[in-house]
């Protein structure tokens, strides 16, 4: 334990994030404060506190009601003297009751009281005194079991000191002087040309115009007007504005006044008064986002927070601040640019070289796992236009443009797999590829190209997000399947590149559902490469549904009823994101979401961190009696496909997914899904238990269970859903009340079985809205009649 001083009043004592790594190819051990620590669990509580990639993760999978459940303690000779406060900083949930005990002069002093967790990342405090710290304690107390948190670092601080600090502020001129050219023109213009030329501009304001892209654009300037009132130089400090929780706390993401009703970052700010600066030509505008750009340009560091730069720690976030930093400031030198002095774009430049591209530049030639997701091709974008901005000036950095367009091609084919998907999910396949269109723009633009150049490098992937998109919201939402957020949109600006890049109409009709809805992005690159639609809607190719090798299986069936939505996951576990969803199971019908992989919260909510859980998910799952949770491991091999057929009309999916699980709870399991028309679907779930004791069937709901001895069933909307067991009968099935990454009510099915280790479970799960579906068992099968006429599943 030691002192690092973060400032002239605080100091972190234990960096438990330095111990992680999120580089699973690294073969250098870390050293870890966590191993300073002996960890206790008491009171026949079940949990851990273990390292994870940028904390330390307090696993507690079986609670001891009022009584502590998880301890851990250390001994350690600090001189506090100079300090007042204590401050632990992590994310806990709102069951877990934190204490913190010191033992200092000899003497144990309580610093934090059974503090109750807030759900978020979020710093807890209490007061210190003394001289000598031999000891410390932190204890968790929690109502119930199967969530976690974590604990980011700990530190002190002196109170007083603080204060003054927190009142004090750098004072810059917002006058800027040297910095502002005496005759400014009066309409400015592009000056690099990097998403916009000049000769470009006045058809860009006359889109804008348009109806369909003038609300999203009003939205933009409304947001940029009450922007005007940050004042940029109140923020510059050590620390670039950023609005990560995880990282930040509350005092650092408190930049903007209350008035502005500010709920994006920084760098959107300084993008959005830029951009709506040039079209509006509004020389106020725009010089306010210089103003930004010379102050961000002055803070010290580029990354999110003292975590970053902490002296004697290796760990840091990678280059997302970085990225996106560099790329605003670039664009704020070109569209603003008339406004500037060579004085005041040589500030930006020296920014550009010093303080943003070194970090994204390490993390391409040190870090070798962001060249196989998301990282790598994201980065590129802050990468390329810095490079851009840099060259009219020094046009030695074109090596590095073009090796970064290199790096960016290369890492896009590793990153989509041999069937065109990717590993990370369709959240992170449209973060990934939204994030990076405008780079590629840039450089389209860069090699007097047309934009759809890219055919080749994105068609192999083009229908995976087409196939991940979920009926609710006319069509327009992806799945929340892995790290992917529920109802969220596809980017208008992706769905009209894709078009241009693949020709697939699905492409094309999916712009005009979302503009339709007033659906615009409001970022810039949208606005400036989004066409005027015409209208059309194209006769619909069809879309393959069928990812064998990344493990996502689809079939879309219009039946006499119903149409309907059938998703299976499978595939290989990708560590770096992934949920624990191999055999899990996804259901819709005309439009409703009926049972629901439930997706991810914020990253910093640590209330909602069991999501991420395989019991959170609609699998068989293996339930341990000593009450320890079931994981599908994080560097687990994953599921297999095993069957993926489909003619239209009757559907067979099959999974294994016994490599998926750890601590060998499975000796044996696969799951597969009988579809002979639309509205039917059989489950045949096989195990063999190892480390396990019993299963349950688990399927989510956003419609309340109603559990009955031999059936249960909800409705969602009009349609009625069903599920029955033939072969096997559950014992004490009940619905649990959870909720999904917006915070929606969903109710859990939990359904026991406890006869046999092993067994092959057959379970009938169907969806009504006016045609009844009817089984009868018979000798050798199970009949099911209905509207689409009679099916016989064997026994």
């Amino acid at each position: 334990m030691r002192i690092v001083a973060i400032n002239e009043a605080e100091a972190i004592i234990e960096p438990f994030f330095d111990g992680g790594t999120s580089e699973p190819d690294n073969p250098d051990p870390c050293y870890r404060v966590l191993d300073e620590y002996q960890v206790q669990v008491l009171n026949g509580a079940i949990g851990s506190i273990r390292q994870g990639w940028a904390f330390a993760t307090i696993q507690l999978d079986k609670a001891a009601g009022s009584l502590p459940a998880l301890e851990m303690h250390r001994s350690c000779r600090l001189d506090i003297s100079d300090y007042d406060r204590f401050i632990f900083f992590g994310s806990l949930p709102k069951d877990f009751r934190l204490t913190v005990k010191a033992v200092v002069d000899g003497k144990e002093q309580i610093l934090i009281k059974e503090v109750q967790g807030t759900g978020v990342s979020e710093e807890y405090t209490g007061t210190i005194q003394g001289c000598w710290m031999t000891g410390l304690s932190i204890q968790i107390v929690s109502s119930r079991g199967g969530i976690e948190g974590n604990i980011c670092w700990l530190g002190l601080a002196h109170s007083e000191r603080l204060q003054r600090m927190l009142k004090q502020r750098e004072y810059y001129s917002p006058e800027w002087p040297g910095c502002f050219v005496q005759d400014i023109p009066a309409c400015p213009k592009p000056t690099i040309g990097i998403l916009l030329g000049a000769e470009e501009l006045e058809a860009l304001r006359e889109k804008l115009r348009h109806p369909l892209f003038a609300d999203a654009y009003a939205k933009k300037k409304e947001q940029a007007q009450r922007d005007m009132a940050i004042c940029p130089e109140h923020y510059i400090g050590r620390f670039v504005p950023h609005f990560d929780q995880r990282w930040n706390r509350t005092r650092d993401r408190a930049w903007a006044p209350s008035t502005t009703k500010n709920a994006c970052g920084l760098e959107t700010v300084i993008e959005n008064l830029a951009f709506v600066g040039l079209v509006e030509n509004d020389l106020e505008m725009m010089r306010m986002a210089v103003r930004h750009a010379l102050s961000v340009c002055h803070c010290e560091y580029w990354c999110e927070s003292a975590m970053g730069v902490l002296p004697g720690a290796t760990w840091h976030h990678r280059s997302f601040t970085e990225n996106m930093y560099c790329k605003v400031i670039s664009l704020v030198l070109d569209w603003c640019g008339d406004l500037m002095t060579p004085f005041a774009k040589q500030i930006v430049r020296d920014a550009l070289a010093m303080k943003g591209l070194p970090r994204i530049e390490s993390d391409f030639r040190r870090v070798e796992y962001i060249r196989y997701m998301n990282q790598g091709i994201v980065f590129s974008y802050g990468r390329i236009f810095a490079d851009l901005a840099m060259l009219p000036r020094h046009p030695r950095y074109r090596r590095d443009l073009l090796q970064a367009e290199e790096d960016l091609h290369s890492i896009i084919e590793n990153y989509i797999q041999e069937d065109g998907g990717t590993l990370e999910g369709p959240g992170y396949w449209m973060f990934t590829f939204n994030e990076t269109l405008c780079a590629l723009y840039a450089m389209a633009r860069y090699h007097q190209k047309p934009f759809d150049c890219y055919r080749d490098l994105l068609s192999k992937t083009s229908q995976f997000e087409l196939s991940m998109l979920s009926m609710e919201k006319d069509e327009t939402v992806y799945l929340p399947i892995n790290d992917a957020h529920p109802l969220t949109r596809i980017s208008c600006a992706l769905a009209n590149s894709f078009y241009l890049f693949t020709g697939h109409s699905a492409w094309k009709n999916l712009y005009e559902r979302l503009l339709r809805q007033g659906s615009v992005d409001e970022d810039s690159f949208a606005l400036i490469s989004a066409p005027i639609p015409d209208g059309e809607q194209l006769e619909e190719q069809e879309v393959c549904r069928i990812y064998p090798v990344t493990g996502q299986l689809g079939t879309v069936r219009k039946g006499r009823d119903l149409t309907t939505h059938i998703h299976l996951c499978s595939g290989p576990t990708y560590s770096a994101h992934f949920h624990e969803d191999k055999g899990s199971l996804i259901l819709e019908a005309e439009g409703i979401c009926l049972c629901p992989d439930c997706g991810s919260a914020n990253y910093f909510e640590s209330e909602l961190f069991y999501l991420r859980q395989a019991g959170a998910h609609n699998l068989l799952y293996p339930v341990r009696a000593d009450g320890i949770l079931s994981v599908q491991g994080r560097y687990e091999k994953g599921g297999r496909v095993l069957k993926a057929q489909g003619d239209g009309t009757h559907v067979e999916f099959c999974t294994d997914d016994t490599l998926a699980w750890s601590d060998g709870v499975y000796q044996k399991v696969r799951r597969t899904v009988i579809s002979p028309f639309a509205e039917l679907l059989a489950l045949e779930d096989e195990f063999l238990l190892g480390n396990a004791d019993s299963v349950e069937f688990r399927l989510n709901c956003y419609g309340q269970w109603k559990v009955e001895a031999d059936c249960a069933y909800a409705q969602v909307g009009d349609v009625k859903l069903y599920v029955k067991p033939l072969n096997w009968k559950w014992q004490g099935a009940a619905a649990e009340p959870m909720m999904d990454g917006e915070h929606r009510p969903v109710w859990q099915l939990r359904a026991p079985y406890q006869e046999a280790r092993g067994a092959k479970l057959v379970t009938a799960v169907w969806m009504e809205r006016q045609n009844r579906i009817h089984i009868c068992e018979q000798k050798t099968a199970w009949e099911f009649s209905g509207a689409e006429g009679i099916f016989y599943l064997d026994k």
